[in-house]
């Protein structure tokens, strides 16, 4: 199993690029993921959707399937990194609103989320048909579901939408909603919570995604960061007198199961921001 566990140093000598690509967001900002080391050559190989093979002993194994995203982790890390992009690349500041939308006979079925998402989306643009959206559903204790959705004008434009209309057009429940003021915050709450891999309310939860579905959802209009594969030394050069606003490093280590580990390698994360 490997694991990760945070380090307070900071290493300079790191020099590779997780996937060799470069994360580059339209206001000017760069965000760096570094390995001290290559990662492992693992000795396996995909043969199918349900089997892989040991190419060194020439062994087939057959996939564990998950029930849940509670067995396989390493997937909820990957999409609430994807989430926070996205978040952080649309989200302004100001001009937005963040809603939760509450269901009054509790809905239980993770698949007809995305269904309700968007008959509402739909009869929400007949009065306002600039609207974009990103919705994150998140599970309560007893296996129920609400929606978090952030709402914004395709055009940049500042949105308002009176709370008994929004109500209205949902339908389902209750309904609240507040201006986003910090898009750091909206990220950082939509992001942990319910998906919070460590030990506690947020990890006990993940049960209920199932294995398959998607966390998250967008609107067509919501824009990705642009990825550019380069080395470090290109991404180097690439930066140049950007200042450096964070840095952290975690620590990768697989326990062997005997009360010991093998160091994998150090993942160490810079962000940069916009050149004045």
């Amino acid at each position: 199993m490997t694991r990760y566990r945070k380090k307070t140093f900071f290493q300079e000598n790191s020099i590779y690029l997780l996937d060799n690509s470069v994360p580059l967001y339209s206001d000017g900002r760069v965000k760096l993921q570094i390995l001290d080391k290559p990662p492992p050559d693992l000795p396996y190989r995909k043969l199918s959707s349900t089997h892989y093979v040991n190419t060194e002993t020439g062994e087939v194994f057959e996939y564990r399937k998950s029930g849940s995203r509670a067995e396989n982790l390493s997937t909820i890390r990957s999409s609430m990194n994807a989430l926070r992009m996205i978040i952080e690349e649309n989200v302004v500041g100001g001009i937005e609103v963040h809603g939760v939308f509450t269901f009054s006979n509790p809905e239980y079925n993770f698949r007809n989320l995305y269904p309700v998402t968007k008959n509402f989306i739909a009869r929400l643009r007949k009065k306002h048909p600039l609207i974009e959206y990103i919705s994150v559903p998140e599970a309560h204790e007893d296996g129920s579901y609400h929606l978090h959705l952030i709402l914004k004008n395709g055009d940049g434009s500042r949105l308002f939408i009176p709370h008994a209309e929004l109500s209205q057009i949902w339908g389902h429940g209750r309904v609240w909603v507040r201006r986003i003021v910090k898009k750091d915050y909206i990220a950082s709450y939509l992001t942990s919570g319910a998906f919070n891999t460590d030990e506690g309310k947020g990890s006990r939860l993940l049960r209920y995604y199932p294995s398959h579905g998607r966390l998250f959802r967008y609107s067509r209009g919501i824009k990705k960061v642009r990825s550019i594969r380069m080395s470090y030394e290109q991404a180097q050069e690439f930066i140049g007198n950007r200042p450096l606003t964070f840095a952290k490093t975690i620590h990768v280590v697989r326990d062997n199961g005997d009360d010991t580990e093998t160091e994998l390698t150090n993942v160490t994360y810079k962000h940069y921001s916009p050149m004045e």
